[in-house]
């Protein structure tokens, strides 16, 4: 129970800490304590995210509103946050029979929110969730209300689209600005092709993209980036990339989409099908991570761990010492990290040299040292100083 003087917002967490455990009496005691605790959004989010029935109805029985928002503009919603849950576009049991509750309480299909003002169907679309698409379809359908144009992209709608370039063929073009602050994004109609996952894991979803997207740049839409009202839209390749859209993906490079636009996306997420896809493409292996510090995708990913794409970068001739402003190279950043032997072998095995001085005089030897790598430094003292 809440206890005399605690603030509303310790309320809340307190709230959110019962939903996250499950426990249904500690949720009614707290709501009973302080009814206006239902009032704040993420409560009912935190339901939703664990897939809690019986917590929604809980909170909704109590007033909450079953379409608040995160944020006073642009912020996640309950039925958009349910959609993130599914293995392989098979919706996670506990979080639909959340969503089909949410829909018994009047929840809106159409409410936007998320990143650049996504409806609940264009999230399940970029999550890949096939199930949740088809559900809210259908509970658009019980409010009479068809999928907009972008909603059709993400779904590879190709009647819907094509009817609307023929009416109005600015649709090719056109684009979908929403959001706000870091949420702020643009999109056109290629670009939501590009970024949907239904067909990642289901062949005829797979067809029905791609066939959109070839009937999208025969009626002239862009494969590359572009600049709309001084803002980028992104290229597709690299949504697509992204996505893990294999299907779009091909039909966008054999369009001229260029391939360093999808590169990056791709070797930083270890998309094994993307790159496969790459592979007969020109392709820049040294270009720029982060162009502020002047480190290249080889120095992100040795920053961030992910040596099975270090090791893809080393095997297809990426620089393996380029050194960014401080001189660092990217083993300097792997062994700072705290690799392990195999990620070290790699490194040399692709020709790193842990005799090179950043700007400060270090070498990767004298950096294993003062961090007491000392199962590192065998393999590093090793290795040639040329």
């Amino acid at each position: 129970m809440a206890e005399e003087g605690q603030s509303l917002q310790e309320s809340v967490r307190a709230l959110n800490f019962a939903i996250e455990g499950g426990d249904l009496a500690q949720i009614e005691a707290l709501i009973a304590a302080r009814p206006q605790v239902v009032s704040h959004a993420q409560p009912l989010l935190e339901a939703c995210w664990f897939g809690n029935r019986e917590a929604a109805r809980l909170l909704l029985d109590a007033g909450a509103d079953v379409n608040a928002s995160s944020r006073p503009s642009g912020g996640q919603r309950p039925l958009a946050q349910l959609c993130e849950f599914h293995q392989r576009g098979v919706w996670h049991p506990p979080h639909r029979e959340v969503a089909e509750l949410l829909a018994e309480r009047g929840a809106d299909p159409g409410a936007v929110s998320n990143e650049g003002d996504q409806t609940p169907l264009l999230v399940a679309a970029g999550n890949g969730n096939r199930e949740a698409a088809g559900f809210f379809v259908e509970l658009l359908g019980k409010h009479q209300i068809t999928p907009d144009v972008w909603e059709s992209a993400s779904l590879g709608g190709v009647t819907r689209v094509r009817k609307a370039l023929l009416l109005d063929p600015a649709w090719a073009t056109r684009v979908r600005a929403a959001g706000a602050g870091h949420f702020h994004m643009r999109w056109t109609l290629l670009g939501l092709v590009a970024r949907s996952c239904l067909g990642n894991h289901d062949q005829e979803s797979a067809d029905r993209l791609a066939e959109l997207a070839e009937i999208l740049i025969e009626a002239g839409s862009l494969v590359g980036s572009f600049d709309s009202e001084g803002e980028e839209v992104q290229a597709p390749v690299a949504a697509a990339a992204k996505a893990g859209n294999v299907a779009v993906l091909k039909v966008l490079l054999k369009a001229g989409g260029v391939a360093d636009e999808a590169f990056a996306h791709a070797i930083q997420s270890g998309r094994q099908e993307i790159l496969d896809v790459l592979e007969g493409y020109p392709i820049d292996l040294d270009q720029l991570g982060n162009p502020k510090t002047g480190s290249t995708l080889l120095h992100e990913l040795a920053l961030w761990g992910r040596f099975k794409s270090v090791k893809w970068m080393l095997e297809h001739g990426a620089q393996p010492n380029p050194q960014d402003e401080r001189g660092m190279t990217p083993l300097h950043y792997a062994v700072r990290r705290g690799c392990d032997v195999e990620a070290i072998q790699t490194f040399l095995a692709g020709g790193a040299n842990p005799w090179i001085a950043a700007r400060d005089g270090q070498t990767v030897v004298d950096l294993a040292r003062a961090k007491k790598r000392a199962q590192l430094l065998p393999h590093l003292e090793a290795a040639p100083r040329g």
